[in-house]
């Protein structure tokens, strides 16, 4: 199984702390909204890591 990592967006970089993308949950399931670059692996993975607020009024890395 190969593995991505996709934590950089266009006006954050790979700053965590700025990340825009969120997370809603929606019952058994989190509903993404948001944009990514620079996805390792991504054209072969099997697995995604995604990077996402799931609380966007918390500031910085609380969320």
């Amino acid at each position: 199984m190969i593995a991505s990592f996709a934590l950089t967006e266009p006006d954050a970089g790979s700053d965590a702390g700025s990340l825009r993308t969120t997370a809603r949950r929606d019952g058994n399931d989190f509903l993404l909204n948001g944009t990514k670059r620079y996805i390792t692996n991504a054209p072969r993975a099997d697995l995604f890591t995604v990077f996402a607020r799931t609380n966007p009024e918390a500031e910085g890395s609380a969320a």
